[in-house]
């Protein structure tokens, strides 16, 4: 690769996620998206495993601690609002359907859009229009007519995008 730096479309939790990591290994990112600012919508993530493990990774579990829901557990009710059965978070070591360390899903992507804004190029009302793959970088077209060039394009901008549908032209490496 002879381009040092990345395109990502989405500014969800994957892009600035992926964002931070790139950063963090020398390359600089770029995260477009074609909403005007960050998305504040979403309900809780539940972070336990691999997620947890690469938020103590990043240095961000103390920060997505304080911001936490603090939801103490679920309780079943019938139609007369008598409690039938109840879990608190901490059932099954905090791996059962409550966990101990859940986010809005608004927090957590502003959290992530703020440690990484310092190093990372943000696009917001921008998204791909076309790629063309040289083999050696990948030519990138946007909405508002610039080009520019990436070593690596990733789109993370969701499962309902049509990113992957956009017109591509294919040189002498993959699109």
């Amino acid at each position: 690769m002879t381009h040092r730096n990345a395109l990502i479309e989405g500014t969800g939790i994957a892009g600035p996620a992926l964002a931070h990591w790139l950063g963090r290994h020398g390359m600089q990112a770029t995260v477009a998206e074609r909403t005007p600012a960050p998305r504040e919508r979403g309900q809780t993530v539940d972070l336990r495993g691999a997620g947890r493990d690469g938020a103590r990774t990043m240095g961000l579990e103390r920060t997505l601690r304080a911001h936490a829901t603090r939801e103490e557990g679920i309780r079943f009710v019938d139609a007369a609002n008598r409690s039938k059965a109840s879990l608190a978070s901490g059932a099954f070591g905090g791996q059962g359907p409550i966990a101990d360390l859940e986010i809005l899903r608004a927090d957590l992507s502003r959290i992530l859009y703020e440690e990484t804004h310092p190093h990372t190029e943000y696009l917001f009302g921008e998204e791909i229009t076309r790629l063309s793959d040289t083999g050696k970088r990948v030519d990138v077209t946007f909405r508002n007519g610039t080009d520019r060039a990436f070593g690596l394009v990733v789109a993370a901008d969701g499962a309902r995008s049509d990113t992957r549908d956009r017109p591509r032209k294919v040189g002498s490496g993959r699109s």
